[in-house]
């Protein structure tokens, strides 16, 4: 009887909640404009009102609600570090290709673009306190955003790859983190591959996780990937 009436007793300490209460990221849906299209962003914000650095998560194709991917948590993580962070549904600015003609990455970019610019505005942080995280399409879209020269200092890609667009203009990196299991079914373990011969001929600043699973997300286990990706990103921008 006693242990069934504790837990109780704990969630009815009124300093124990507000604690909880003030240790959770402010979670608010919001949208900016960009080419005339309305997009949609979810954006957590760690406590304080000193200016945080900007860390933009970008989602796979399935979108932001797909459940593969921890993004909820990882945002979260982020955010419980001292770092601002959105989830842009860039999608709402174009559609992925399905006729073969290759994706819009340049759309989706000046969308990158445009709320960088705002949040500097909104915040006034500096330049160079902004990083990409993303998962599959949202992977590679951070590195060609980086490879096109998008003002920001370090990018998390999970089970991404390097658009073959981007390669041949390509003149320089920010620190990456690849992030990928050997056995990936969806985006072959090629494409890391790739990505760290071009890092190590170039010298551009690289690290890796890998794994030897197969599914399409973070290696096992997952609290491990989140917290490196965390550290990764807390490296370069606070």
């Amino acid at each position: 009887m006693g242990r069934a009436s504790r837990p109780a007793r704990i969630l009815q300490n009124p300093l124990l909640l507000l604690l909880i209460a003030a240790s959770a990221p402010a979670y608010t849906p919001e949208q900016f404009r960009s080419s005339g299209k309305t997009v949609h962003v979810d954006r957590y914000r760690p406590g304080g009102s000193a200016p945080a650095p900007l860390v933009i998560l970008l989602h796979g194709g399935a979108g932001p609600t797909a459940h593969h991917f921890p993004y909820r948590k990882l945002a979260v993580a982020l955010a419980n570090r001292g770092m601002a962070v959105e989830i842009p549904h860039y999608l709402d600015a174009a559609k992925p290709d399905r006729a073969g003609s290759g994706e819009p990455y340049g759309i989706w970019i000046s969308a990158l673009r445009d709320e960088i610019d705002a949040y500097r505005q909104r915040s006034g942080i500096a330049a160079g306190k902004t990083a990409l995280v993303g998962f599959s399409l949202g992977a590679s879209l951070a590195l060609a955003a980086a490879a096109d020269g998008l003002p920001i200092s370090a990018v998390a890609e999970c089970a991404g790859s390097l658009p073959d667009r981007y390669v041949a203009s390509l003149r320089s990196l920010p620190p990456i983190l690849i992030v990928h299991n050997r056995g990936d079914t969806v985006m072959p373990f090629a494409n890391a591959e790739q990505l760290l011969r071009l890092c190590d001929m170039r010298h551009y600043p690289c690290e890796a996780r890998l794994g030897a699973g197969t599914v399409h997300g973070l290696p096992s286990p997952e609290s491990e990937s989140i917290d490196r990706i965390v550290r990764f990103i807390s490296a370069h921008v606070l």
